[in-house]
C-alpha cells in the first residue's frame, strides 16, 4: 500500500520508479540504481558487472532483479484478477508441489499459500496466452457472421515469446527462490512470468528441453575444461554390436538430439551420463534452487540474471571443476561455501 507498483515496462521507467526511494545510507549498487544521470544503458551495463563482481545486497536486490528482467510494470490488478480464477488446470500438482518445496528449509522456508497463489496465477496467464480453454469458449461465444450469412471462423490466438512454455516440473522450486528474495507477493509473480515468457521458456517446458541441452553442453564443456575429470566422471561406453549405428541413424533421436545434434544425444553414445542426468540436469531445472542453503542460491541468482540464464551452463561446469578434489555424490547437492 502506498507504493506505485503499476508504472511503465522497460528499463529507464522502472529506474525512474524506483529513483523515488530513500536516499539515506544509499550502497554503492544502490546509487547506480537511483543516483545515476548515465544513460539506461551504461546503469543496465553497470549493474551486471556489479551483480558479478561485488554482489548484490539485500536491500538493492529487488529492484536489480526487475531491471535484469525486464520487468517495470507489476500489474496488481490483473495479478489479482488471475488469483481470483482459483486454481488453474494443474492445482492440484501445484498443491503437492508447495508441500514438499523447501520442506527441510527451516527459517527459509516459503509460504505454501503464497507459492500456490503465485503458481496458479501463473499457470492462469499461460493458458490465455496459448488460448486455453477459458479463451476458446470465449472466442467461441464473440463468434460473428458476415455480411452473405456464413458464420466467419474465430481468429487464430494471439502468439507471444512464452505462449509454448507451460508451468513445468520445476516451477515450485524457482517460484520459492523468488518469494524468498523479492519483498512482495506481486513482485514474484511478475519476475516469474518474465523468466517463463521471455527469458528462458524451454527450461519450462514440459519435458524441460532447455534444461536437457544445458545439460549436454556442461558434459560437452567438461570435457574441453578438465578432461581428467570428466574421463573420472564418464563411464566407459558398452561394446558396439552389429547393427547398432544402422538402428541409431533409424530411430528417432531424443530432444537432446534434436538440439544439440544426434551424435550427443544420451542414446547414441550408448551408455548412463551421471554427470549429465545427475549433476547437471537437476541444477539447470531448477537453476541451482536444489542445492541448499538457499541464501547461496539467491545470491548465485545475482550473477545468473545478470549474466543470463544460459549462463548457467558454465557456472554448472565451474561448480563440477570446484568439487574435483571431494568425493562424489549426486544425491545430495550444497553449494560450497
Amino acid at each position: 500500500p502506498g507504493v506505485d507498483l503499476v508504472a511503465d515496462r522497460g528499463m529507464e521507467s522502472g529506474i525512474q520508479h524506483h529513483r523515488r526511494a530513500s536516499t539515506h545510507q544509499r550502497r554503492p549498487t544502490e546509487v547506480l540504481l537511483h543516483g545515476s544521470d548515465a544513460p539506461a544503458c551504461d546503469r543496465l551495463r553497470a549493474l551486471r558487472k556489479a551483480a558479478v563482481v561485488d554482489g548484490l545486497d539485500g536491500a538493492a536486490r529487488p529492484v536489480a532483479w526487475k531491471l535484469l528482467l525486464g520487468v517495470g510494470r507489476c500489474d496488481a490488478r490483473r495479478y489479482g484478477a488471475l488469483v481470483g480464477r482459483g486454481p488453474c488446470g494443474s492445482g492440484e500438482s501445484i498443491e503437492a508441489d508447495a508441500r514438499r518445496t523447501f520442506r527441510s528449509g527451516g527459517a527459509a522456508r516459503v509460504d505454501e499459500a503464497r507459492l500456490a497463489r503465485v503458481l496458479n496465477a501463473l499457470g492462469h496467464e499461460l493458458e490465455a496466452r496459448r488460448g486455453g480453454p477459458d479463451a476458446a469458449r470465449e472466442t467461441t461465444r464473440r463468434r460473428s457472421v458476415s455480411s452473405d450469412g456464413a458464420p466467419r471462423p474465430p481468429p487464430p490466438p494471439p502468439r507471444s515469446p512464452g505462449a509454448a512454455a507451460t508451468a513445468g516440473p520445476n516451477r515450485s522450486s524457482i517460484a520459492g527462490v523468488l518469494l524468498h528474495a523479492l519483498p512482495s507477493e506481486l513482485e514474484a509473480f511478475w519476475c516469474l512470468e518474465a523468466l517463463v515468457a521471455a527469458k528462458a521458456p524451454t527450461y519450462f517446458t514440459p519435458n524441460l528441453g532447455g534444461a536437457a541441452a544445458g545439460a549436454c553442453l556442461v558434459d560437452r564443456c567438461l570435457a574441453v575444461v578438465d578432461p581428467e575429470l570428466y574421463a573420472r566422471l564418464t563411464p566407459p561406453p558398452p561394446s558396439p554390436r552389429l547393427g547398432t549405428r544402422r538402428r541409431a541413424s533409424s530411430s528417432g533421436s531424443s530432444h537432446g538430439a534434436a538440439l544439440l545434434g544426434a551424435e550427443s544425444s544420451p542414446a547414441s553414445r550408448r551408455g548412463a551420463r551421471p554427470l549429465e542426468d545427475l549433476f547437471a540436469f537437476p541444477l539447470l531445472a531448477s537453476l541451482f534452487a536444489c542445492a541448499p542453503p538457499l541464501a547461496e542460491v539467491v545470491v548465485l541468482w545475482d550473477a545468473l540474471l545478470a549474466l543470463g540464464v544460459h549462463s548457467g551452463v558454465l557456472l554448472c561446469a565451474a561448480l563440477c571443476v570446484s568439487l574435483r578434489d571431494e568425493p562424489v555424490s549426486y544425491t545430495h547437492l550444497t553449494l560450497p561455501t
